[in-house]
């Protein structure tokens, strides 16, 4: 199962949570093998653009050689955004017939989303382990070049994983 919150064609990073295996080391062999096999260059239609695979895998390597998996604290503080399934403000739920919405809306709005949150980590946490995986954090710039050709490639869609979209 992959969970992907909607796009937002205005947002300009996202966040992604990935399972990749226990045993992965990531050099930028490894990378280059299990992110792009066989490829030399990818191309994004909104760009217009190719990018390498080279510098592709110095952007994934710049990412994974600071971090740890599974650091659960920073995988949290990446999911504050739209999940697929969360909390909606303009769910009724929270303001009935009133508008706007009140403090007491908000705060109850507030704390849905960190249950939800916790949940959402949960199931694809336990999901990634089951798999006997490993989650990593990566974050990219949806509207530059060349994070942007990475988003619009797609590269995590082989992998379990969740995107979301900050705006």
């Amino acid at each position: 199962m992959k969970l992907r919150a909607g796009f937002v064609a205005n947002s300009s990073s996202s966040s992604f949570v990935v399972g990749l295996p226990k045993v992965f080391e990531p050099t930028r062999g490894n990378i280059g093998q299990l992110f792009f096999p066989g490829q030399s260059q990818i191309y994004s239609p909104r760009f217009g653009k190719t990018l390498s695979t080279e510098v592709a895998i110095e952007i994934i390597y710049a990412q994974m050689r600071h971090q740890s998996p599974n650091q659960a604290a920073e995988i949290l503080r990446a999911l504050e955004g739209p999940l697929p399934g969360g909390p909606d403000l303009d769910d009724p739920k929270y303001h009935g017939p009133k508008i706007p919405v009140t403090e007491t809306d908000w705060d109850q709005y507030d704390a849905d989303v960190r249950v939800y949150r916790l949940h959402f980590w949960f199931q694809l946490g336990r999901q990634i382990a089951e798999m006997g995986q490993e989650a990593w954090l990566f974050e990219l710039d949806n509207e530059t070049i060349p994070e942007g050709i990475l988003v619009d490639a797609e590269i995590f869609k082989p992998f379990i994983h969740a995107q979301v979209d900050q705006g």
